[in-house]
């Protein structure tokens, strides 16, 4: 008795739920449907590795008591939901319906549905990442501790350096690249093959009184006879 009347208290918050999504969405939903998992634009990778694994057990198990839903959000942009059926035509919790109980149980103890699912979300958000905004931050970072040179940096240099990935991650997942740890990584005696120091060098000693200036190696000068060079 107990027992059941868990479900059915499941179902009423299930029935609940739904009616809810009705009236903030204005859809007409079936309220024999109970809302599993959603996820919206703006989920992280959790969220989203989640809603994925869980989707694909249920579809794969119950294809004919679930469905999916998308409604527009004015602070998201949107979402999707999903749903599975409460109650089957014999009048009793569907099949569907106890499996989704399962996963909001297995949830509660651990957040996560599938670890490696999920790692591999986390593992193509960092690539994404690199690819668009990570690469170009730490070759702005690396050519400021060089101001007086103009680096141009090589892709495979940059990838190099990062490939250690992220340090850390935001509340969506997000990576966070230890950018400025990296960029200070970077010795001159790195740099050089990517800028003309030589020619700074010559102008910084150009500056200097004569009787402060360090000889420039430059190995033509020094072919020469010394009442030839400069």
């Amino acid at each position: 008795m107990d027992a059941m009347k868990t479900i059915e208290e499941w179902i009423e918050k299930a029935r609940e739920q739904t009616r809810a999504i009705n009236r903030d969405t204005g859809a007409d939903l079936d309220e024999n449907l109970a809302d599993l998992v959603g996820q919206s634009r703006d989920s992280g990778t959790l969220e989203r590795s989640n809603y994925r694994t869980i989707v694909a057990d249920m579809r794969k198990r119950f294809p004919d008591d679930c469905e999916e839903h998308r409604f527009g959000h004015w602070a998201v942009g949107w979402v999707e939901e999903f749903f599975v059926r409460i109650i089957g035509e014999d009048g009793e919790p569907t099949p569907a319906f106890l499996a989704a109980l399962e996963w909001n149980r297995a949830l509660e103890n651990y957040p996560c549905a599938d670890e490696e699912d999920l790692s591999e979300l986390e593992s193509e958000k960092d690539a994404e990442s690199w690819n668009n905004w990570g690469r170009r931050e730490l070759d702005r970072e690396i050519c400021n501790s060089f101001p007086e040179v103009d680096l141009d940096l090589t892709t495979e240099f940059l990838d190099k350096l990062g490939g250690d990935g992220a340090s850390d991650r935001d509340n969506d997942g997000s990576p966070i690249f230890p950018i400025k740890q990296w960029a200070e990584s970077v010795e001159r005696a790195d740099a050089e093959a990517f800028g003309d120091f030589a020619e700074y060098d010559r102008a910084r000693m150009a500056e200097l009184p004569p009787y402060l200036r360090e000889p420039i190696e430059d190995p033509a000068r020094d072919a020469l006879p010394p009442y030839l060079r400069d």
